[in-house]
């Protein structure tokens, strides 16, 4: 049977620096890249979708050294005895833009009582989507019900999305930007 570890080890390794039992890092770090995966299952949980957003950040601050130019994102997953208050807000944390703090890419909460796992992943692509794809296949074969959203990006970035369509001083538009992302 395929486990959490297994699945995370197809492009991260271990993380050295740990906070507690209830808890697992995975990093891949090289001069010019570095993500990280955060996995925490504890016994009991209380807390509200918005406390784990809280907690999520507090973990990665502590555990993970982030480089301005290097910058770091990060996936979390989250396997919960039961619903948090708040479920619907989880997409809350999942940034759209690059956030110095680290860039929280995608998140997979998967609820133990219902034996359900949602996932919601940030508009673009990167290095760890396979890994978000991945997971939420192995809840799928261990018997959850699995749904997947995808979080869009915010109006300012839809503006210039739009305006690299355009041409720019005789140009093809903006090199930053493609727009068929």
């Amino acid at each position: 049977m395929t486990t959490i570890g297994d699945v995370l080890s197809t492009r991260l390794a271990p993380a050295t620096r740990v906070p507690g039992h209830q808890w697992r890092l995975w990093e891949k770090k090289t001069f010019n890249i570095h993500r990280g995966v955060v996995h925490w299952r504890p016994d009991a949980s209380s807390l509200s979708a918005s406390d784990l957003s809280s907690l999520v950040r507090s973990t990665v601050k502590e555990c993970f050294r982030i480089s301005w130019w290097r910058g770091f994102g990060f996936g979390v997953v989250l396997e919960l005895p039961s619903a948090p208050e708040g479920l619907e807000s989880i997409h809350d944390g999942i940034d759209t833009t690059a956030n110095s703090k680290g860039t929280w890419q995608w998140a997979v909460l998967s609820i133990d009582d219902v034996r359900a796992t949602v996932g919601v992943h940030t508009w673009i692509k990167g290095y760890l989507t396979p890994v978000y794809q991945e997971l939420l296949e192995h809840y799928r074969s261990q018997g959850h019900q699995v749904g997947s959203v995808k979080k869009e990006k915010g109006k300012a970035l839809r503006l210039l999305m739009s305006l690299a369509r355009l041409p720019v001083l005789g140009g093809g538009g903006l090199p930053e930007f493609d727009p068929d992302e």
